[in-house]
Formats: structure tokens, C-alpha cells, sequence
């Protein structure tokens, strides 16, 4: 038998939250596909948002991305009679666990729409940064490099303070460094957005050109956001690296990290966790940016 348990968990984010009700999973004898349905009640609400996660070791750590879902999930409205198939040879390959978990988020707080390719929800919780682990809160990253446009090339040549600039007047921030690392390493604490392994062929790093945005598929994170590894490099907000400044003799020079390596560098500076420390006034033909949405 693969999956035992359901447990299910709800962020707080109305007067009145959702929750989650009368789950039930059956794995389909000889496959493995599980059906799951439940209620989702919301008195407050008319549309909310699923996200599911699993785990291995019975909720110790949610290290298996469900991904290969049918039915109603993602923005659906509250109801009774919910049902979900889930694909777990896909996600779960070639694995059998009595141990095996899943959890179920409902949601009632959106990221802000804009016209372009949208954000992505990461919702509060722990999650591997650096050789560590920590709590993190809930907040939105573009799915893409500034101007997170499909068909459209990053905007390069930028520095510093016009990347924050930029994400200021769409209604956002500059991702910190903590909320890179934990869209690229995703729940399980990837090395690199699509695994351990470096595979030059997934994202583009060792190129001569920029990609377009939403041309490298397979660069995906486990929280669905690309080129978090190649194309630009990324500044990211707020913490200064090391004393946060230094002088050349003339003027003080405050520095920043740039994370993600670009479309030249290679495996150097494709790892989530790599980054290069430059002067803020910086940036060249390959110096880009992402913007972020955190919940006040």
C-alpha cells in the first residue's frame, strides 16, 4: 500500500479560514494512482487555492512534490464531493512507503495579477536554506526574470537600486535572498531547481545568448518558477554582504549578492545556494532581476 494517511493544514488568511474536511484516499488496486476526495468549507470566500505536498518519513519532512494531478485542484470554488487522481508513479517512482503522507493547503489570499505571466504563491513553513533549516512566511515570486513577459528578453543592464526601483512601482519588492533560495531549492532542498545533479541541458548556462522568457521549459523550480539557475544573473534585496560596504579609496561602496549564474558561467554559479557579491551601482549585459510579493 502506498499512501496510509492524509493530514491536511490550512493557511489563515480571512476572518473566517477554510478547512478542510472528510478526506479519504484509495490507492486503485494494481496501479499506482490514489483517488482522493474531501469538502473544502469557506464562509467567507468564492474561490480558494489547493496546493498538496507529500512526505516519506510520516510529516517529518515534505519531500515529495505532487505534481501529476487531476480533478479539482489549484483555484477551485468551496464545495463538498472534491475529488483529486493522483499520478503518484510519476511524482513517486519505483517507491513504496507505509510512511506516506499528504498534506492538503487551502488558501483564500492571492498574489496581486498584473499584465504579464503572473506570480507564484510559497506558502509559510520550513524550508532548507543554506546548510540549514528555517521558518519562512508566505509571500510571491514572478514566475519569470523582470518583466516576466513571455516571448520578451530579461531586462538587463540594470543595477542594483533600479532593480528595487522597478519592482517598487509594479507594487512589489525585490526578492530577497532568502526567498530565491527557497523558490529555486523548493521543500525538499534541492541543489539545483530541477534536481542534484547539474544538467547543462535543463536551464541555460553554458549558451552564447540570452534566452527569451518562457523558452527553457525545463528550468523549472519545484514551486513552478523558471531560470531561477542561467540565463541572468539576479540581484537580490536586502542584506548586505559582509560588512555591507567597502571603499576604493575615493567613495563608499555598498555591495549586494547577484544569485542564479547567467547563460556563460556554467555549473560554477548554477546551484541554488551560489551567488557573487557586486558594488550596487553594477550591471552589464547579463545583470537582471525578479520581483516579490510578501503579505503584510
Amino acid at each position: 500500500m502506498l499512501l496510509t494517511l492524509l493530514l491536511t493544514a490550512v493557511t489563515l488568511c480571512a476572518l473566517n479560514p477554510p478547512s478542510i474536511t472528510d478526506i479519504q484516499a484509495k490507492q486503485r488496486p494494481g496501479t499506482r494512482i490514489v483517488d482522493i476526495t474531501f469538502n473544502v468549507l469557506d464562509n467567507d470566500s468564492k474561490q480558494l487555492c489547493l496546493m498538496f505536498y507529500g512526505s516519506s518519513d510520516c510529516g517529518r519532512n515534505w519531500n515529495v512534490e505532487l505534481k501529476h494531478l487531476e480533478g479539482d485542484t489549484g483555484l477551485i470554488s468551496p464545495g463538498e464531493g472534491k475529488k483529486i487522481v493522483w499520478y503518484a508513479e510519476t511524482d513517486y517512482p519505483d517507491q513504496f512507503s507505509a510512511s506516506f503522507r499528504i498534506q492538503i493547503h487551502a488558501r483564500d489570499r492571492f498574489c496581486p495579477s498584473a499584465k504579464d505571466e503572473g506570480m507564484v504563491y510559497i506558502p509559510d513553513g520550513k524550508y532548507v536554506i543554506g546548510q540549514n533549516s528555517g521558518n519562512m512566511d508566505e509571500y510571491c515570486m514572478d514566475h519569470y526574470e523582470y518583466p516576466n513577459k513571455r516571448d520578451s528578453l530579461p531586462r538587463v543592464f540594470v543595477n542594483f537600486l533600479e532593480a528595487e526601483s522597478l519592482c517598487n512601482l509594479a507594487g512589489k519588492t525585490l526578492c530577497t535572498e532568502k526567498q530565491w533560495e527557497v523558490a529555486c531549492r523548493g521543500k525538499a532542498g534541492r541543489r539545483f531547481p530541477y534536481g542534484e545533479g547539474y544538467d547543462a541541458k535543463k536551464c541555460n548556462t553554458e549558451s552564447d545568448s540570452i534566452s527569451p522568457i518562457g523558452v527553457n521549459t525545463e528550468c523549472e523550480s519545484p514551486l513552478n518558477i523558471f531560470d531561477l539557475s542561467g540565463n541572468v544573473l539576479e540581484w537580490v534585496a536586502p542584506e548586505p554582504v559582509g560588512p555591507g560596504s567597502a571603499t576604493n579609496g575615493y567613495e563608499v561602496i555598498d555591495y549586494r549578492l547577484l544569485k542564479g549564474g547567467n547563460f556563460f558561467l556554467g555549473a560554477r554559479y548554477a546551484p541554488c545556494t551560489s551567488s557573487q557579491r557586486e558594488p550596487t551601482h553594477y550591471a552589464n549585459s547579463h545583470t537582471g532581476f525578479r520581483c516579490c510579493f510578501a503579505f503584510k
